[in-house]
């Protein structure tokens, strides 16, 4: 079986701290994009990153809904999730939910 669980475990509480995807991810983020403001590194290059002796599972980046080629989607962009805001000055209702 494929698993990337866990990479670094807390003995103490015995627990997974961090997960092999979020590690080698944030490494990548670490080396790949040095500032803010780097668009060099693109969602084609992450998903060539990763390796199967790295995360323990295979990894597959499922693009059928996602329209733009990986080679032209900076890193940075695609995890920046800007959105437009609009500010009505109105009173805003929760859900009960929350």
């Amino acid at each position: 079986g494929e698993s990337s669980y866990s990479h670094l475990v807390d003995h103490e509480v015995g627990l997974a701290v961090v997960d092999r995807y979020t590690y080698y991810l944030e490494k990548f983020m670490d080396e790949r994009v040095p500032t803010a403001t780097s668009k060099s590194a693109t969602m084609a290059h992450l998903a060539n990153a990763f390796t199967f002796d790295e995360l323990g599972s295979t990894p597959v980046m499922d693009t059928r809904n996602f329209p733009t080629p990986l080679e032209k989607v900076p890193v940075t962009e695609f995890f920046a999730g800007v959105m437009n805001a609009v500010d009505d000055d109105g009173a805003v209702t929760l859900p009960p939910w929350l």
